[in-house]
Formats: structure tokens, sequence, C-alpha cells
């Protein structure tokens, strides 16, 4: 293992440990007297931190989180060469602590009491060590927070993906303009992430464009459209997130003593976030794409709206009818290579994984699953379709959607998705091709198919509690394709047949 003594990397790790077990200890002891604080949610959360830990580990891939820590805990070792074997050792030490981390949290917060790890031949017996006391952590107070966000863009450089990096760039380039660039960063306090809250709820709809291209200053931007529409809720809610992560980061690498307005949340929560989200497509709008120009027959390959004699079951075609009959994401769909496209024991399943391509991305640890291929699809011909994309030495299923310059192969089909929608006079506020999505899990529940099933073809998180899912094994390919095939939109089933 690259010539690093074990007890050295397990001295690192328990170290590490420890350290995180004396953090957790710290919220166990402020979270119950915060009164914005909602704690079934913070065990929730706990839980499914555990069971993502889980799979990452399970598939030997894993998160920003968990890389950026093995790496820095290698560097503690004192290892200078080439050490792949130990760094990927120090990634399940890192993940297995991160899950004890969480159980400790969930056990106290629930009222029980941490048992030590009696299990783990690393961790066992390790609990918190002293808490500080105020004053206790050393920061630098010359620190701006222009310095400390380009040290943490530059740390995460080398893992996010191009649309993560711009998303950050965005809302720390906000929140560095409302607070002070060059202030200390020792000097933010709950007030100042207060503004930054009331800023992110004035925001308008796309004004980050605005921002960033123009330069016009905040103040402007938002005299010049409050009448308008705002940010939706979900975007404030990530792009908040996304400071709070930076400030956590700060936190953490103890160049800050302790979080900023770690209380403070956005205004709407869940009732807003519910309003936004999208709608199924009705039965008669679902009549209206499948029997439109892309379907009955086009104009030509730039006018796919416009009626005529031309047919082609291309990638536009496909990916809304695969969308319909899995259920899934059309970053998911888009992404597909001709390998994900496998079989067992006669079944054939697309496999939603990060396998062979660096460039693609899940939503969540859950996300990675068998979706079992739809006897529609097959009778309409996709599996035809992948031979000869095969035959044809392509690399994706879908291969002539190109990615954008985010890096996001969705983006592109996406706006046609948008301009096709309106086009053929489907498109609502409340719709767009997640809609797809929405009809299938509305399908799944009409055709009564088990809970586990159903989370587990639409790549939902487990229920908390549920023993299954804790101790028990996945739902086998033979109990998916019997929950697919009992997906029915009957008069658009017989549509579709008589493409």
């Amino acid at each position: 293992m690259a010539q690093i003594p074990l007890d050295r990397i397990h001295s690192v790790a328990q170290a590490y440990f420890q350290e995180r077990l004396t953090k957790a200890l710290e919220l166990c002891l402020d979270l119950p007297s915060d009164v914005d604080v909602d704690l079934n949610f913070e065990i929730q959360g706990s839980l499914e931190r555990i069971s993502a830990l889980k799979s990452m580990m399970k598939k030997h891939r894993y998160d920003d989180s968990v890389e950026l820590d093995a790496r820095a805990l290698l560097e503690k070792t004192g290892n200078e060469g080439p050490a792949d074997d130990a760094l990927t050792y120090i990634r399940r030490l890192v993940a297995r602590a991160m899950i004890l981390q969480n159980e400790y949290l969930v056990q106290e917060l629930s009222g029980g009491t941490y048992n030590g790890a009696p299990d783990d031949s690393v961790f066992r017996g390790i609990g918190p060590g002293a808490l500080p006391e105020d004053g206790d952590i050393a920061t630098d107070h010359d620190l701006s927070i222009r310095t400390a966000i380009e040290s943490f863009m530059a740390l995460k450089d080398t893992v996010w993906v191009p649309k993560t990096k711009a998303d950050y760039k965005r809302c720390l380039l906000l929140a560095s303009d409302v607070i002070g660039a060059d202030r200390p960063l020792s000097s933010v306090k709950a007030d100042d992430i207060r503004k930054v809250r009331d800023v992110l709820m004035s925001m308008p709809a796309n004004a980050f464009k605005t921002y960033v291209v123009s330069g016009q200053s905040l103040k402007k931007i938002i005299t010049d459209n409050a009448d308008g529409s705002k940010l939706a809720f979900k975007t404030r809610e990530k792009y908040f997130t996304m400071i709070r992560t930076f400030f956590k980061w700060a936190v953490d690498e103890e160049k800050l003593a302790q979080m900023p307005g770690k209380g403070i949340k956005l205004v709407g929560g869940m009732k807003e976030a519910e309003i936004e989200e999208r709608d199924p497509y009705s039965k008669d709008e679902l009549l209206k794409i499948f029997s439109s120009p892309l379907y009955a027959g086009s104009k030509s390959f730039s006018r796919r709206y416009i009626p005529g004699t031309m047919t082609e079951r291309d990638d536009y075609f496909w990916i809304p009818i695969v969308a319909l009959y899995t259920g899934m994401r059309l970053g998911e769909i888009v992404q597909l290579r001709l390998t994900d496209l496998k079989s067992e024991d006669g079944v054939p399943y697309f496999n939603v994984s990060l396998d062979g391509d660096k460039q693609k991305t899940v939503k969540t640890a859950q996300s990675i699953r068998r979706v079992p291929v739809h006897p529609i699809l097959i009778s309409l011909g996709l599996l035809t379709y992948a031979a000869a994309r095969e035959k044809a030495n392509r690399q994706r299923l879908f291969d002539d959607i190109k990615p954008s310059k985010t890096g996001y192969y969705s983006a592109n089909f996406s706006k046609w998705w948008g301009r096709y929608s309106r086009k053929i006079t489907v498109h609502t506020d409340k719709t767009a091709f997640h809609s797809f999505r929405h009809n299938f899990t509305d399908a799944l529940r009409e055709a009564e198919v088990a809970d586990d099933v159903s989370r587990q073809l639409t790549g939902h998180a487990d229920k908390p509690g549920d023993s299954h899912a804790r101790y028990g094994t996945k739902a086998s390919l033979k109990r998916l394709r019997e929950g697919i095939i009992k997906i029915s939109y009957g008069s658009i089933d017989d549509l579709l047949n008589k493409v």
C-alpha cells in the first residue's frame, strides 16, 4: 500500500473521526435549543446521508466531500509519492467515519446513546474529543472574503463539472458583493447572511445572467424588475445552500470560528416549492404530443413541428417515449451509452450509472439503478435502433445529442423540447420535459406497484425506518420488470403501437 504503514493511516483516520464526532456533539448540544431547527428534518438528513455513503462504498464511487477529505488525510500521512492503493483505502475509511458520525447524530438527536462502533476494527471505542471553548479556534483575521472564495474555488476545481463551477461562481459573487469582497471573512455575522438571503428572495428570474454579464448593480437589477417574476424557490434554495456550503468549508478549514447565521432560512419553504412543482402532462396533452409531426410525419429535420411526410426514428423521436415508459430524468437518458443497455436472464434493462464516461452525472446515490426496458419500447424497435448505433461505431445510445458548453447533455435537448412543445401548443407554465417523469410515477401508483419497486425504478431514496431497505437486498430484476410491464397509458399505448 504505497509504503505507508497501516498503523499511520489508521492513526490519522482515527484523529479525523474523533474530530468529526466532536463536531457532531457540538451539533447535538446546539440544535435542540434552536427554535428554527426541525430535529426530525435533521435526523432524516443524516439517514439519507448514511444511505448515500453506503451506496458510494458499494460502487467505489465517492462524492466531493469524501474525495477531498481522503486526499487531505493522505497528505497528513506524510506520503509524497504515488499512492493509489492507499488513497482507495483511505476513501473507504473516510466514508466509514462519515457513516458513523451520522449514526451518532441519529442516535443522540433521537434521545438514544451512541454505542461506540463495536463492530468497526479501526474506529471502535472512539468518542468525541474535548469541546472547544469560545475563542479556542485561531482564525486568520486578515483573510478577505474574496481570497477565501478563491481558495475554495481552486480546491474544488478538479472535482466539479463546469455547470457546478458556474453556479458556485454566480452565487458566491453575489454573496461577496452583498457582504463586501474585501471584508475580513472573520467579520461575517448573522446580519450579513440575512442580507444575502433577502437579496436572493428579491432577485428577478434570469437576473444572474444580467448580473454576471452586464456588471449592473444588484440594487438596479432588483429595482428595475420589482414587479416581475422572481427566482424560483428551488433556485433560491440551491444558491443559498451553495453559499452556506462555502461558509461551512471555511469553518471546517478553521478559517472561521463558527458558522454565521446557521439558523437563518429562506422564506417560502415547502408550500412555495410545491406550487412551483411541475405537473404531469394531461392525457389530452400526451395524445397531442404523440400524434404531433415528430411522430406522425414532419416537413424536414429542421422543421419537425410542421406536418409532412418525413418520418424518422431518430434521437428526438425516441427520447420522449423512453422518458414516458421508464421515468428516467432527461439527463439520465441522453447520457446513456450503448454499454448501458444490458440484458440479464433474458430481461433487457437500462443501467443508470456513472460507468464509462467522466461527463456522466447522477442526481443522488439512489439514482444509480436498473430500469427494465418496457415492452412498448421493444415493440417500437428501440433494441434494433441500439444495434444499428453499435454497428455504426457510436458510443452513446442518443449520440446526436451533443453536450452544451457547461458539459451537460440534457441542456440542448431541453431547450429544443421547450421550443417544440410551444410549437405544438402543449407547453404550459407548469409542464416541461420532466412532466414525463411525473406521468410515470402516477402510472406506477395507478398500477399499484409495490413501494420499494417504485422507488428503485425512479431512483428515489428509501423511506426512513424501512427495515427491508436497510438490511435486505434490492428488488430483483424480475420484480422490477413485473413493475414496469404494469405501466400503461391506455389510448397512448394504442396510438404509439400504430406509429
